[in-house]
C-alpha cells in the first residue's frame, strides 16, 4: 500500500483538479449566456430584416 504522504496528495490533487474542472465550467457557462444574452440584444446570427411597407 501507498504511505500516508502520498496518498494525501494524490486526494489534494483530485480536489484541486476538481475545482479547477469545476471553476472552468462555471466560467464557460458564464460566456456562452453572456453571449446568448447579447445575441438578443443584437441579433448577429439570425438578423431580423425590416420590411419596407410601400
Amino acid at each position: 500500500m501507498a504511505d500516508e504522504g502520498s496518498n494525501g496528495t494524490f486526494i489534494y490533487l483530485i480536489i484541486w483538479l476538481i475545482i479547477t474542472l469545476g471553476l472552468w465550467a462555471v466560467f464557460c457557462l458564464w460566456i456562452f449566456w453572456l453571449c446568448v444574452y447579447i445575441s438578443q440584444l443584437n441579433p448577429i446570427v439570425f438578423p431580423q430584416r425590416r420590411t419596407v411597407k410601400d
